[in-house]
């Protein structure tokens, strides 16, 4: 999706370009080439900003996915020195925690091993 958006705003801003460029030979007015390419940027700024904004959602995504896995946190402490171990699946906890989201167990969380 982000590639296609950044596709997308490529051609836009080509476009712009080529309209410009064409409405100048075939009015003979050097101003719509301006107005073209700036409405070709602006076109071309929107796909350009929701790639960006895709590419940060895939990265939160991910992050989130590795959280909910337990491989690592969102602030990237992947030791789990920090957290708890749940004592009925084994699974890291994060210290805020107050019952395992795996297994739902509520009692008897050990201090993961560093």
């Amino acid at each position: 999706m982000r590639k296609f958006l950044f596709t997308l705003g490529v051609l836009m801003l080509l476009a712009g370009i080529a309209a410009g460029v064409v409405t100048t030979i075939v009015l003979d007015s050097y101003i719509m080439i301006i107005v073209y390419i700036i409405v070709g940027i602006v076109a071309s700024s929107i796909f350009f900003g929701l790639s960006k904004i895709v590419e940060n959602q895939e990265f939160i995504m991910s992050k989130l996915t590795e959280k909910t896995l337990g491989t690592t946190s969102v602030t990237g402490n992947s030791s789990g020195s920090n957290g708890k171990k749940c004592s009925k699946c084994n699974k890291l906890l994060d210290e805020q925690d107050k019952s395992c989201p795996s297994c739902e167990n509520n009692e008897l969380f050990t201090n993961s091993v560093k």
